[in-house]
Parts: structure tokens; C-alpha cells; sequence
């Protein structure tokens, strides 16, 4: 009976802790010049270059073998640096879309919901892509896949489409930051 508490209690307290680091610790924004200013631009297509397997086995066929765990290395931290950005642009969005929830204006509300919906998805995601990349780090030679990032095009696509319901003067600008 004690060990069934103790382990219901320890359950309790990992839920609470996973969703605590899922919504992240982002401040609320009032406005989209607080959006614009609390993202982190993140450039897609090198995040692509330094995931890309293809990449990666070029890599791994062309350099002797320590170079090749070396550049991997580099190119790891490199992806985790994206994956960081993307994780805290996915707790802001979060933010702003549960902000967003209790608008009158029921065009609003469900954008926000869906808004909200991605990002929490993408910041679980990049939590785990970043689980993954640290492994990477450690053992560079492992064929461990990243691809579970996907997610930040809808979110990107959902922050436009909410953007441009509620923000419209910053949609173009925030979807740049993007």
C-alpha cells in the first residue's frame, strides 16, 4: 500500500515537472512588439543541412574517422543551438495562443487554440530532439534520427493565421522572425 502511494505520488510530481518544462518559463506578451522581441530567429534550411542524414553520410564516407566525429560533434551543438531557439519560440507562442483563448471573438479563440495546441506539441518535441542531439554528442558514430521537428512549419503556419486575425499590422514582421 505504501510502495502504490509512493509511486502514485512520484507519477503526480512527473507529470507536474514534464509540464512545467513543456510550457517553459516565458513571460507574457502584451503586444507584438513583445512577440517580436521575445522570438529567436531560427533559419530553417541550416537547420535541415546539419540534420540531413544524406549529409551526414557524406560526411561519414569522405573524412577518416576522427575528423568526421569532430565535425560531427560541431555540427550536433550546432542543431541544438536551432533546437533551443525553436523550443523557446514554441514557449512563447504557447503563451501568447493560451493569452489569446479567452477572446470574445470566436475567429480569435480557436486560432489561439490551435496555436497553442502546435506549440506545446513542438516544445515536447524539441525537448526530446534535444535528448537525442546530447546522445548524439557523446557517441557522434550513432545513426540516431532528429526528425520530430516537422511541427515548427504548422506552427509557423498557425502563428501567421493568428497573427493576421489578431495582430495584423506585426503578421508579416513576426512571421519574418519566425
Amino acid at each position: 500500500m505504501i510502495l502504490t502511494l509512493l509511486m502514485l505520488a512520484f507519477a503526480l510530481l512527473t507529470a507536474a515537472v514534464l509540464l512545467t518544462v513543456a510550457r517553459g518559463q516565458a513571460r507574457p506578451v502584451a503586444s507584438g512588439d513583445d512577440l517580436l522581441l521575445a522570438l529567436k530567429p531560427v533559419d530553417i534550411e541550416a537547420f535541415r543541412n546539419l540534420t540531413e542524414p544524406t549529409q551526414e553520410e557524406y560526411l561519414r564516407e569522405r573524412l577518416p574517422r576522427r575528423e568526421f566525429r569532430s565535425l560531427q560533434r560541431a555540427r550536433v551543438l550546432a542543431a541544438a543551438e536551432y533546437v533551443r531557439c525553436i523550443a523557446h519560440n514554441a514557449a512563447v507562442l504557447l503563451r501568447v495562443g493560451e493569452g489569446a483563448r479567452q477572446s470574445t471573438d470566436t475567429e480569435i479563440a480557436r486560432a489561439a487554440q490551435e496555436l497553442a495546441s502546435v506549440a506545446i506539441q513542438l516544445r515536447i518535441n524539441s525537448l526530446l530532439a534535444l535528448v537525442i542531439l546530447y546522445i548524439r554528442y557523446f557517441a557522434p558514430e550513432a545513426r540516431i534520427g532528429t526528425r520530430r521537428l516537422g511541427a515548427y512549419e504548422r506552427m509557423r503556419e498557425n502563428t501567421l493565421a493568428f497573427t493576421m486575425l489578431h495582430m495584423p499590422g506585426f503578421a508579416s514582421r513576426i512571421e519574418a522572425a519566425l
